[in-house]
């Protein structure tokens, strides 16, 4: 979100906000979210020539429900008004599939945003067929 001070994007926590970003953390002005990213990433530097022991999020895959995964409850974006916006994912990248997921899991029931999963164990194995 955008206060109505100089250029600064908030940032939340379980609705409680932590902290910002100063205008000047940013190259150039922008007032909406094009291209958004949300989910994990895991560094794989494939240590012995394999997948990485690193699990993303709890470990726990989407499929093991918003309880269990790691889980982005009630993701807004911004839109070109400034305003907060529902915005649904469009496209999803899973590299690993059977290391990590990632799942849309719709709209959230208790306020405006949508709820996103996504993790997995990862293991040394998990990039094999």
């Amino acid at each position: 979100m955008q206060d109505d001070g100089p250029a600064v994007w908030w940032v939340s926590l379980m609705d409680e906000p932590i902290g910002y970003f100063h205008e000047s953390a940013f190259a150039a002005p922008f007032i909406e979210s094009f291209h958004n990213e949300m989910g994990g990433h895991v560094l794989d530097r494939r240590p012995g020539g394999r997948h990485t022991l690193t699990p993303m999020g709890s470990g726990m895959y989407p499929s093991d429900g918003l309880q269990n995964a790691a889980c982005i409850h009630a993701y807004l974006a911004i839109a070109y008004t400034g305003a907060d916006q529902v915005d649904d994912p469009v496209n999803t990248i899973v590299t690993h599939p059977k290391c990590y997921d990632i799942k849309g899991d719709g709209p959230d029931l208790y306020r405006p945003g949508i709820n996103v999963a996504f993790g997995g164990p990862g293991g040394y194995d998990c990039d094999h067929n």
